[in-house]
């Protein structure tokens, strides 16, 4: 039996304990600022602003040469590859017009194998390297027959012989330094098919003694030593030059950048060159604000759409989110089919934005509607909507496809319109406009990414590329990340609701998806944790700064002096050694990534970099 006065003193604890709870909570909620948005903000920047490669001409500064078709996909990539490294380019369309002034020399020569001529060009090769120690880049090469048919270009290239000119391969062995992330053996099993997207049927060269191969093919049933094996990228020298061949289509899109990227380190004593630094996660498509496609949840669930956002879906996405230590950016569509009359509903939106901001992520809005629904309607109507939240929320980042950004100078002048009408009527409040602060769009375009994975269009709006899917993770997937995490220190993982809310199969229920996700997370994602994880408009602020800078660098022993121009604030760096590492620095931070590679925060205009040898070195 409980004395009175024991009974007493457990009422007062237990009281206690309830105010605290509650006090907290409330001193929580008071404290958690979800109607404003602290994270936009960052430079304007114009057309005229940003760092763009000097006239086709011989440059006094750092340039490559491109010889080949200007209008192709290799030109575009090199094009874009000079712009993201502020690199000036200079264009051929052949090899005989291709020509160097003496005393000035580019750094590297890509070369299109479509618009070369066997023979003189073979000739021409050898004079550059070997007299003037020029280094070339085959972003592909001549077929196997002609390459079999010319022993001058199969020593120019280190092949020593054309064994097959077309083999399956058993799969494809990356090796170690080439692309951030490391080495990888991408296998051809009978399981897991859906991750093999890779082309495993290629010409098979074998390269001669003096090569280095970064890629290779493996075979079935074949014990062979590496020196037999297909090379798909390796280089050889000549004199004092080198050339680097790439027998696969893995010079183009966004994996070709990070392919450059590397080949420029290898070619090099030491390589640097501006990064973004940002990790994104984009949450599209978040709804949980009408009933749609109710019976099929209801179905699955047992819930509706925002009994299953709010009770299922976000408690998941927040957990991923806190154990992988994101900051993501939750794009908020109020509905996604536009002709059903079912009207959107504001309850879930302070609860949403209460969550989200306690994790330090964002929100954006999204522009992806059900197939066939005009954009201006989906404008109208999410007006509306955003006009019943009643919030000073800043919503600087959209999400939209890649199909629709045609559609873009529509947005632009209904963003513009809104601004005109909003200025000249005060009663009205600029935050009432559904795209006023829009600064930055996350695109979602094809699997097989272009090389222009960031840009910014004539207004100013800057445009962010998907660069990977949470819920799957091919071969080529894993290449691309690796790429982009190589080229430009940036990543941009989706997340697409959807999937879930619009199922088009038992493996989009979120058990299996929510699953599929947070394996990919931990394991890929979180692979390049040296680069900051960002929101999409802290990205952006970065972007913009990225895009807009221009530095110069220059070495003197062991000492590397970097000039920067253009912006102000913090700049980020990828340098790559060769057995060296950072001893210490001057106006900047640096954190080691992997074996010779280094990111440097620059806080200033003026960075001084103190090398010295490696321990790793000092062991091989």
């Amino acid at each position: 039996m409980v004395s009175r006065r024991n009974f007493l003193s457990m009422t007062l604890m237990m009281a206690a304990l309830f105010f605290l709870f509650q006090f907290s909570q409330i001193m929580r909620d008071q404290e958690n600022d979800y109607d404003t948005n602290e994270y936009v903000g960052g430079i304007d920047i114009e057309m005229g602003d940003y760092w763009q490669s000097g006239e086709m001409h011989f440059a006094s500064g750092e340039f490559v040469a491109f010889v080949g078709d200007m209008g192709g996909e290799f030109y575009s990539v090199v094009s874009q590859w000079c712009q993201y490294t502020k690199r000036n380019l200079v264009a051929f369309d052949s090899m005989s017009a291709f020509s160097r002034e003496d005393g000035i020399c580019p750094e590297a020569v890509f070369v299109d194998a479509g618009r070369l001529s066997l023979y003189p060009d073979v000739n021409l090769f050898r004079k550059y390297m070997q007299k003037d120690g020029l280094n070339f880049v085959l972003t592909n090469l001549p077929g196997p027959g002609v390459i079999r048919q010319s022993d001058p270009l199969m020593e120019i290239l280190g092949i020593a012989d054309v064994v097959e000119a077309e083999t399956e391969l058993a799969g494809i062995h990356l090796f170690d330094g080439l692309l951030l992330g490391g080495e990888a053996i991408y296998e051809v099993k009978k399981e897991e098919k859906e991750k093999q997207d890779l082309n495993f049927t290629v010409p098979w060269y074998r390269t001669a003694y003096n090569t280095r191969t970064y890629m290779m093919g493996i075979l079935y049933d074949r014990e062979l030593d590496n020196e037999y094996l297909p090379a798909l990228i390796w280089r050889n020298s000549v004199g004092e030059g080198r050339i680097y061949c790439i027998n696969t289509d893995y010079a183009q899109g966004v994996l070709g950048l990070g392919v450059l990227s590397g080949i420029m380190a290898d070619m090099n004593s030491y390589e640097l060159y501006p990064v973004v630094n940002a990790r994104n996660i984009t949450v599209a498509n978040m709804g949980g604000f009408s009933r749609e496609n109710q019976e099929k949840l209801n179905a699955l669930y047992s819930r509706d759409q925002a009994g299953l956002m709010q009770t299922i879906i976000l408690p998941d996405l927040l957990a991923m989110m806190e154990q992988s230590s994101a900051r993501p950016t939750y794009f908020l569509s109020p509905q996604y089919d536009y002709e059903d009359d079912i009207l959107p509903v504001t309850d879930n939106y302070a609860y949403y934005m209460q969550q989200i901001n306690e994790q330090r992520g964002e929100a954006g809005w999204s522009l992806e509607a059900k197939p066939g629904t005009s954009l201006g309607k989906k404008m109208a109507e999410d007006s509306e909507f955003r006009a019943k939240l009643e919030t000073r929320y800043r919503f600087g980042a959209v999400y939209m496809l890649e199909e629709d950004l045609e559609k873009l100078p529509e947005i632009m002048e209904e963003k513009h319109s809104m601004e005109e009408k909003h200025s000249m009527e005060e009663k009205h409040s600029m935050e009432d406009a559904l795209l006023a602060d829009m600064r930055t769009i996350s695109i979602k375009g094809e699997d097989r990414g272009n090389a222009r994975v960031l840009s910014f269009n004539e207004d100013g709006v800057t445009l962010q590329s998907i660069t990977n899917h949470a819920e799957r993770h091919t071969y080529m997937d894993d290449l691309q990340l690796k790429a982009a995490e190589t080229a430009l220190g940036y990543s941009n993982m989706l997340m697409d609701m959807n999937m879930v809310l619009w199922p088009g199969s038992l493996d989009e229920q979120w058990e299996i998806l929510g699953d599929r996700i947070s394996r990919n997370l931990y394991t890929y994602w979180k692979a390049y944790d040296y680069f900051d994880a960002t929101t999409m408009s802290e990205s952006d602020a970065r972007l913009r700064r990225f895009l807009r800078m221009d530095y110069t660098h220059e070495r003197q022993g062991d000492v590397i002096t970097v000039q920067i121009s253009g912006v102000e604030g913090e700049t980020y760096f990828i340098l790559r050694t060769h057995g060296e590492e950072i001893a210490d620095a001057q106006g900047a931070t640096f954190k080691k990534m992997e074996k010779d590679a280094w990111l440097v925060c620059a806080q200033g205009t003026e960075v001084t970099l103190y090398m010295k040898r490696s321990r790793e070195a000092g062991r091989e």
